[in-house]
């Protein structure tokens, strides 16, 4: 700890940038339980407050595997996790909590916050805001003892996309197909157009 500038200090926080937080403060070992790649950025940032705290932030892309259940489409909707947790420290020396949130099993703090997404398949639910795209985070704590975060996306698909798109060409490509066996079974080249349209819409 250290005077802030309020207390006659110089400076307010110590910013350290890159890897140099990480070179000489300590870092607990994060994991993603359901992670299938991870590609690290160089972008980091490790501030440390006068009251001795710490605050670090980085820049990562991942990858993770969800589950998808697609026996209603497409009315499907789906929640996918991204389960953090500490690699090697249990509960009786490491807590997880979502940021805001309380110690615990809980739905507590902030999961996920990013711009209001809009797609032409999928909505984006769950939110708590209108302005940006918020969920709430859920904290799971397991006998062994270890804390697990769950950062979680509700998403759901509009299924008017998915039958102009999908199920309307279906239905026509059905049509024409069969329409064939109400022709007269003595005009052949009607009745070979009629299959080779379905053929050419393939």
């Amino acid at each position: 700890a250290f005077n802030s500038t309020a207390s006659g200090g110089c400076f307010d926080s110590i910013d350290l940038s890159g890897d140099v937080g990480e070179q000489i403060i300590w870092v607990p070992d994060l994991y993603i339980d359901n992670l299938v790649k991870l590609e690290k950025s160089t972008a980091k940032l490790t501030s440390i407050s006068p009251d001795g705290s710490v605050w670090s932030s980085s820049q990562n892309l991942v990858t993770i595997k969800a589950d998808f259940d697609l026996s209603r489409l497409p009315y499907d909707k789906h929640v996918v996790d991204l389960i953090v947790a500490s690699y090697s420290q249990p509960t009786t020396n490491l807590r997880m909590i979502p940021r805001r949130g309380v110690l615990g099993q809980a739905v507590t703090g902030v999961g996920l916050i990013a711009p209001n997404v809009r797609h032409k398949v999928w909505a984006f639910t769950g939110s708590e805001s209108p302005d940006v795209y918020t969920t709430p985070g859920h904290v799971r704590t397991t006998t062994e003892p270890w804390d697990y975060v769950h950062l979680r996306m509700q998403f759901e698909r509009k299924p008017k996309y998915y039958i102009d798109q999908a199920i309307y060409p279906a239905v026509v490509f059905a049509m024409i197909s069969y329409s064939q066996f109400w022709v007269d079974a003595t005009s052949a080249p009607a009745r070979a157009t009629l299959a080779v349209i379905p053929v050419l819409i393939m």
